[in-house]
């Protein structure tokens, strides 16, 4: 899908009613587009939501970031970790606030997939390297905005859950049931909310491309940010569904089967640790 249909995009939005970026997202970027970025001035900003500055020291302190001694103040987080890392975990928060994630089981599993998902894409983008090579802050992002189109229609639609009972139980992929029931699709809300989130153009392109054909397949090779991080969602996504990887897909992102049974094992041992270590919500 690499245009929108403008006209089905406007009913998405005026439809589904897409949240836009909260304040602190917005101040947040503003500080980091600064050569010098002001920590004090960030951390008051985030220290302003107590329940913000206390998930991010919680998470932090956690068994999966493996820090050596205790983070007791988001100033000490930012020197450690660094300001995108501390702006994904806050922007996570608040999406998982905004979406409501917690409000069913079906919500909780998806919004977990899309926490494992970004950890998975921020490890394989550190782990890898491409011609055009995404930040893994940025692949972090994509892992979990990914899920958002459908967290979204699932709060907002009436008879929802039949439409991913369906999809489940006919093995039709998601997006074709919503097209043809709603005339919308998770894909088109999720790239709606990324614009409205203003995240980066690759990732809202990667977010509208989910399940559309595979450049791997064919022996293209990437062309650029939005076809990398493409691929390294479909392999994050692999690897929670248990689903056999292709080789043509380690072959387009230049990783060695090898290398990527190492980053498997990684990867195992890392996402034990975070779900036995916290409960982020």
């Amino acid at each position: 899908m690499d245009s929108v249909d403008l006209d089905k995009l406007q009913r998405a939005i005026r439809k589904t009613g897409i949240p836009q970026q909260p304040d602190i997202i917005l101040e947040l970027a503003k500080e980091q587009l600064k050569s010098e970025p002001d920590f004090t001035r960030i951390e008051k900003i985030i220290i302003r939501d107590v329940g913000i500055a206390s998930y991010v020291l919680k998470v932090i302190n956690s068994p999966f970031f493996g820090v050596s001694r205790p983070v007791d103040s988001i100033h000490q987080a930012l020197i450690m970790l660094g300001l995108k890392q501390i702006n994904n975990l806050v922007t996570e928060k608040l999406l998982s606030n905004i979406l409501n994630t917690k409000s069913t089981p079906l919500s909780r599993l998806i919004w977990e997939r899309s926490r494992k998902s970004a950890m998975i894409c921020s490890t394989l983008a550190s782990k890898i390297s491409l011609p055009f090579q995404p930040e893994k802050e940025r692949a972090y992002t994509l892992g979990l905005f990914h899920h958002s189109g459908t967290l979204l229609l699932m709060r907002k639609h009436p008879g929802y859950m039949d439409i991913y009972n369906r999809s489940l139980e006919e093995n039709i992929p998601l997006h074709e049931i919503e097209l043809g029931e709603i005339g919308i699709d998770h894909r088109m809300i999720g790239y709606a909310m990324a614009q409205a989130w203003q995240l980066n153009p690759d990732i809202t392109q990667s977010i509208l491309n989910q399940h559309e054909s595979r450049p791997w397949l064919s022996g293209a090779t990437i062309q650029d940010e939005a076809d990398a991080l493409g691929a390294i969602l479909e392999l994050a996504n692999g690897f929670i569904h248990e689903v056999d990887v292709e080789p043509t897909l380690l072959t387009y992102l230049d990783l060695p089967e090898q290398q990527f049974l190492e980053i498997e094992d990684r990867l195992l041992i890392d996402l034990a640790i975070d779900t036995q270590g916290v409960n982020r919500h």
